[in-house]
């Protein structure tokens, strides 16, 4: 052994040696370990980002599966639907119409999408209803409007439509609107219309008092001008008092004649005298007789 002037030199380089050792196994040892919890960390960040991932496709397919049902559900209401249902764009085309809808318009679902639908207007109306709906899907408003539909073979359909914006948050995707046939309801008014001028017409030339009157108020609502001439009285006069026709009752019957107008039910079949303003006396036959409806109730 070499051996220097205060002691032995390889037992102490053999420390030295060791102690070099020791300390390049503890820092293999803590390199080590640290790229075990790097490789901990980087695993737990993939798996992280895998269930967010997964989670995210679930919410996905979750909300296509309720986008999927609503649409279902829409369809299966507005095919059942006995009214029409329509949907625009925002540019004012249509873009669905049940089968209701085509039934009215008289149209194939192809020759009713986009603005063709307007070619089953009728002609007088056709520019008019374009520009509602033009106006109103500019606007993103709600809106009402009515008309006629014609027909290849010739009939006329009234309807009528209500329309409503579809909003997205704040976006207007477009508007929905629900078209009424009208016709059965505007037949029905026209012939009433008819039936009360005919009746008008009769009464009006007919020498005999007629007059309507609301059972449940005792309101007039219609006389004829022959009261006018027979008691010699305004009928505005009996419009703002229906009982003011009594005042002319001769005064040896008032009595009776009011007692039977107060106890009536249904019908009144009475004679008496009434005195004109000219000192007239006029013998009066005044028959009464309920008008009923179709299930028997009294309308007036």
């Amino acid at each position: 052994h070499h051996r220097p002037h205060n002691g032995r030199v390889f037992p102490v380089l053999m420390w030295l040696a060791g102690a070099l050792l020791v300390i390049s196994a503890t820092a293999l040892g803590v390199l080590a370990h640290r790229r075990g919890v790097a490789l901990r960390r980087a695993e737990a960040a993939a798996a992280d980002q895998a269930r967010r991932h997964a989670a995210d496709l679930a919410s996905r397919a979750s909300s296509e599966a309720a986008l999927r049902r609503s649409e279902a559900e829409f369809r299966a209401m507005a095919e059942t639907s006995p009214a029409g249902i329509v949907m625009f764009t925002t540019a004012g085309d249509v873009r669905y119409l049940n089968e209701a809808a085509l039934r009215l318009l008289g149209l194939p679902f192809e020759s009713a999408i986009g603005s063709r639908w307007l070619a089953a207007c009728y002609p007088d109306d056709r520019d008019r209803v374009r520009q509602a709906v033009a106006d109103a899907v500019d606007a993103r408003r709600p809106f009402t409007d009515a008309g006629r539909f014609l027909h290849v073979d010739g009939r006329v359909f009234w309807w009528r439509l209500r329309s409503a914006p579809i909003w997205s948050g704040r976006d207007c995707t477009g508007h929905v609107a629900v078209l009424i046939d009208e016709t059965e309801q505007r037949a029905a008014e026209d012939a009433l219309r008819e039936s009360e001028e005919r009746f008008r017409q009769l009464a009006e030339h007919i020498p005999a008092v007629v007059y309507l009157v609301e059972p449940s108020t005792g309101s007039m609502l219609f006389i004829s001008p022959a009261y006018e001439r027979i008691w010699g009285r305004t009928r505005a006069s009996l419009y703002r008092n229906p009982y003011s026709f009594l005042d002319a009752v001769h005064e040896a019957d008032r009595a009776r004649v009011t007692a039977a107008y107060k106890e009536r039910l249904t019908r009144l079949d009475i004679e008496y005298r009434i005195t004109r303003p000219d000192g007239e006396t006029v013998w009066i036959e005044d028959l009464q007789f309920p008008i009923r409806r179709a299930d028997g109730g009294i309308y007036l």
